[in-house]
């Protein structure tokens, strides 16, 4: 985000939030984060070099999460760019594409967002 903050929102059919912030606390244990459970309405957040925490009971700032750093705007597109790059439009097959990735994964993954 504008801000610093790593931010992500997931969708995920069980509650796994608990399981995932160990994991990223490990990996980015030097960074500000939040994962937000949109199911549930749970926060995971991290402080930079402190623990994580499982927030509840509040409310998300869509304003905030949708202020996007140019930093981040240029990957997002670099990252469209290079999933145009190395499809073949003419070997598509959007059956096995729902088969291998659901729909329901679609709404956070930047390469499917029309913006």
């Amino acid at each position: 985000m504008f801000n610093g903050v790593l931010f992500s929102a997931i969708k995920p059919s069980n509650n796994v939030l608990t399981a995932l912030a160990p994991h990223f606390a490990d990996r980015l244990p030097i960074e500000n984060w939040v994962i937000y459970d949109e199911v549930r309405e749970l926060f995971a957040v991290h402080e930079a070099d402190k623990q994580w925490a499982i927030v509840v009971g509040e409310h998300i700032n869509k304003e905030m999460i949708n202020n996007l750093s140019a930093h981040e705007r240029e990957f997002q597109r670099l990252w469209k760019g290079f999933c145009n790059s190395i499809s073949i439009h003419e070997r598509e097959n959007k059956k096995l594409q729902r088969q291998n990735l659901p729909l329901r994964f679609r709404d956070n993954m930047v390469e499917f967002i029309i913006r």
